[in-house]
């Protein structure tokens, strides 16, 4: 039966002898959206909500119209799977990193490839845009990250110091820092305009795969094989909070979009999480949505109420939810 009536059966006044008629099996998923031939690796909503886009080892990345469910675009050109897939901050251009080792800037509109961006010798495995779209990140297996300029396709800095494969890198909400993680087990935040590292957060006793600023930039979350997430003071470089839950990797995280749900605190974030073995998303350490091995994703992303799963299967599921936002917020 639904969750709702499921939840309060037992609270349902004994004079009400007729209950509205629904479906007696239903649930929040709002669509499957069908067309990748292997696993999708990373989702991404555009700016505006109307778009999402996934990255397949299929080599190809989808653009999808979320209010139809519809395919808009099919963008080929990369020559093995698409590790890492981001829009701009105007919608209008989409990066795509690879495992041919490049980065490719692609119009949403034309569906053309604007730019290819060479110069990693291994996989590119994270991509992201600063918050004016002037620049592009790359983080990559050759343990290095790359900052390129959009509109030129040259690489500004090349930053070195880690010595593991660079898994995830994000800017900061004012574009000022750059945080990567890596399989070295640390996070570095970077200066991105003189290339420096201001902090190494350690702590995670295994690979960090994937990083976040919250919205204020205050805080950064990191996702670990150590099986766990831990919330990070940027100012200070100390460890806030360690959340425990999952039972392997913890492959992706994200924070809520407006960054506080709580009406106590300005300061209070959610905090999503998938593992690697993809049984479980988890709300700041809690178990809130089990996923059956077709739903089991390789990456997720919200937009609003709305969580995006790329799956394993090749399928991307978009799912409606709604959380009580005053249970374990940071």
């Amino acid at each position: 039966m639904s969750v709702i009536r499921g939840q309060f059966k037992d609270q349902i006044s004994h004079w009400i002898r007729r209950l509205p008629k629904v479906q007696k099996e239903w649930n929040s998923l709002e669509q499957t959206l069908e067309g990748h031939s292997d696993t999708v690796w990373s989702v991404v909503f555009s700016p505006d909500g109307s778009k999402l886009a996934s990255g397949s080892d299929d080599k190809t990345v989808q653009v999808w119209n979320v209010a139809t469910g519809q395919v808009e675009r099919t963008l080929e050109g990369h020559s093995a799977g698409v590790r890492s897939v981001v829009f701009s901050p105007d919608g209008s251009k989409l990066a795509s990193g690879s495992f041919d080792k490049t980065v490719r800037v692609w119009n949403i509109t034309t569906g053309q490839v604007e730019r290819t961006l060479e110069g990693h010798s291994d996989w590119a495995l994270s991509v992201v845009f600063s918050p004016d779209g002037s620049k592009l990140a790359s983080g990559s297996s050759d343990k290095t990250v790359r900052v390129w300029n959009v509109a030129t396709g040259q690489v500004e800095r090349t930053l070195e110091g880690h010595s593991a494969r660079v898994l995830s890198v994000v800017f900061s909400p004012d574009g000022s820092k750059l945080a990567s993680g890596s399989s070295d087990k640390t996070v570095r935040v970077w200066n991105v305009a003189t290339g420096q590292v201001e902090r190494t957060l350690e702590g995670h006793s295994a690979g960090v795969s994937s990083v976040v600023f919250s919205p204020d930039g205050n805080k950064l979350a990191s996702g670990s094989s150590d099986k766990t997430v831990r919330v990070w003071n940027v100012a200070t470089g100390q460890v806030e909070r360690t959340l425990e839950g999952h039972s392997d990797t913890v492959w992706s995280v994200v924070f809520s979009p407006d960054g506080s749900e709580s009406p106590d605190s300005s300061e209070s974030h959610l905090i999503y999480s998938v593992d690697s073995l993809k049984r479980w998303v988890t709300q700041n350490g809690l178990r809130i949505l089990y996923l059956p091995f077709d739903y089991r994703p390789g990456y997720i992303t919200t937009k609003g109420s709305t969580l995006a799963i790329g799956a394993v299967t090749g399928r991307v599921i978009s799912i409606m939810f709604r959380l009580d936002a005053k249970v374990g917020t940071i």
